[in-house]
């Protein structure tokens, strides 16, 4: 069962070729309408697959300046798994499979995409309950007769989950939101700690996360910075020139909000005549600031996202994720945050 995810309404695939189209600031011009769906018959769907309603996520970015008008991608994507890589949903333990392809409004493949933390698409993969998150960069085309770059993870948890796909093009950042099941024995939930800002992983990789008010409210941005050290030194992530170096997911509690930091501009050093860059007045590293706002009050999972100096295209360390958890107070802005 897929089902993808848009604004405040539900549309749900039936099959596991999925035909989306790409988010984007204003709809498509009437003479250019993006390629319809693919719907596959229902009796295609594993019998163990029931509907599962999940909440309409708001999606929070930060202002940034107007743009000219970019036309959509089409974005296709299909889910494989198990040892012979069939078309079916991911079963716990089994390989699973993401082959994404994007096409523009001639139905031509796209592989020039804007740099994305070092790679060209972002696949963001959480379970309901934020037990379970994960990254995956794509760089380079898997198949470039199809066009096709694949995302490759196993899961180690059954449950609803829904994923992120983020990429930038034209000067711009889309993301696509699908939510699909994993099958298998039944998974304990997870419960998110109110607070964790401090992280640690392989090779003696960790990360403090710095957020300012220290206790955020809905509707009101936030500061996030982040130190990342190695064996306990001072690390200096890599980015594209004025680019910022990490990146910032916030994924509510079931799902129910996603707020991503955007690709705004950052000067290498502290701007003339100030001794320290907004980042290093909370603490963090240059180039690791960013704002976030969301809507809704709960526990969030914040994913710091950055790419580590001497990191090679294509491996599995060419992406750090830091994860930790905040708490944000306030009231429910069912209709969001007004601007």
């Amino acid at each position: 069962m897929l089902r993808r995810i848009g604004g405040h309404s539900t549309t749900t695939f039936l099959g596991f070729a999925l035909a989306l189209t790409a988010c984007k600031p204003a709809p498509p011009p009437a003479s250019q309408p993006p390629p319809s769906p693919v719907h596959a018959q229902a009796a295609d769907l594993p019998a163990a697959v029931t509907p599962v309603n999940l909440p309409a996520p708001a999606t929070v970015a930060v202002a940034r300046a107007v743009l000219p008008p970019v036309k959509p991608l089409h974005v296709s994507v299909d889910i494989r798994s198990g040892p012979k890589m069939a078309q079916e949903l991911p079963s716990v333990g089994e390989p699973a499979s993401f082959r994404v392809t994007l096409r523009d409004a001639e139905g031509q493949f796209v592989s020039q995409l804007d740099p994305l933390l070092g790679g060209k698409l972002l696949l963001v993969v959480a379970r309901a309950d934020l037990g379970w998150t994960v990254v995956l960069r794509a760089d380079e085309l898997s198949d470039k007769n199809r066009g096709t770059h694949e995302f490759r993870t196993v899961f180690p948890l059954s449950g609803i989950y829904r994923m992120w796909l983020t990429y930038s093009y034209g000067g711009q950042t889309f993301t696509e939101e699908v939510a699909f099941s994993v099958t298998g024995h039944t998974s304990p939930s997870h419960e998110l700690p109110e607070s964790e800002l401090a992280w640690s992983g392989e090779r003696g990789l960790a990360a403090r996360l710095k957020v300012e008010p220290q206790t955020p409210m809905t509707c009101q941005p936030f500061l996030l910075a982040t130190a990342w050290t190695r064996k306990e030194k001072p690390l200096r992530m890599t980015a594209e020139p004025d680019a910022p170096t990490t990146w910032y997911v916030a994924i509510e509690g079931g799902l129910g909000e996603i707020a991503t930091s955007t690709a705004e501009p950052q000067a290498a050093d502290p701007p003339a005549g100030a001794t320290e860059s907004m980042a290093q007045k909370l603490g963090g590293d240059l180039g690791t600031a960013a704002t976030l706002q969301v809507s809704r009050p709960g526990r969030y999972r914040v994913l710091a996202v950055a790419t580590p100096p001497g990191a090679k295209a294509g491996l599995k360390d060419a992406t750090v994720v830091a994860s930790f958890a905040i708490t944000v107070h306030g009231e429910l802005h069912t209709g969001g945050c007004s601007k």
